[in-house]
């Protein structure tokens, strides 16, 4: 029945070419073409870790924000952290490399050689910004009249390394679209 189908869509989409139902048909068409392809579950099940990956990163975020917004009586710190994370944020974006998404295009991105190449560049990457954020954390606390925000940077920035000595591995399985291990390693490092 499907392949009749299919034969029945492919003589009504050329008998009248130009319609919006023909467009839907074809559309339906294609779709029962993939529904059956190893590549379309692929990309499903690829689709779902992701989508429950972020519900259950952004679930854990905010009930932690509520805690955290429960435990403390003043709210100083709340913007003090705010501060710290804005600035480790905006140098990270302004220094992106675009080193996963390399690994996940070009077509040698999983050969040991290049995977080898980008941890170096991405290590190289976070030391040079741990030690320009540890540099600028005294003036910035400065401009801020708030001496608790050197300390708080010196330590936010370590984070910053940290994310540079990770395994470039992970984008490899982005580029397999094997999303289970790096979707359930993010939301251990959220639930952490």
């Amino acid at each position: 029945p499907g392949r009749l189908m299919l034969n029945l869509l492919h003589v009504t989409e050329v008998g009248n070419s130009g319609s919006r139902s023909v467009r839907r048909l074809c559309i339906w068409r294609h779709g029962l073409e993939l529904r059956g392809s190893k590549g379309a579950g692929k990309a499903l099940r690829g689709a779902a870790w992701t989508i429950s990956g972020y519900v259950a990163q952004t679930a854990l975020r905010f009930s932690s924000r509520i805690v955290l917004a429960r435990l403390l009586v003043n709210p100083a710190p709340f913007g003090t952290v705010a501060v710290v994370t804005t600035i480790l944020t905006g140098l990270e974006m302004i220094s992106d490399l675009g080193i996963s998404v390399a690994i996940v295009q070009h077509r040698d991105g999983a050969t040991d050689r290049f995977l080898a190449t980008a941890f170096m560049l991405q290590a190289v990457r976070s030391c040079a910004l741990y030690l320009f954020a540890s540099a600028m954390a005294y003036p910035i606390a400065l401009v801020y009249h708030d001496q608790q925000l050197a300390p708080l940077l010196l330590f936010g920035a370590m984070s910053v390394l940290f994310r540079g000595l990770a395994n470039p591995g992970v984008a490899v399985m982005t580029r397999d679209v094997a999303l289970r291990t790096p979707t359930m390693v993010s939301v251990a490092s959220e639930a952490v």
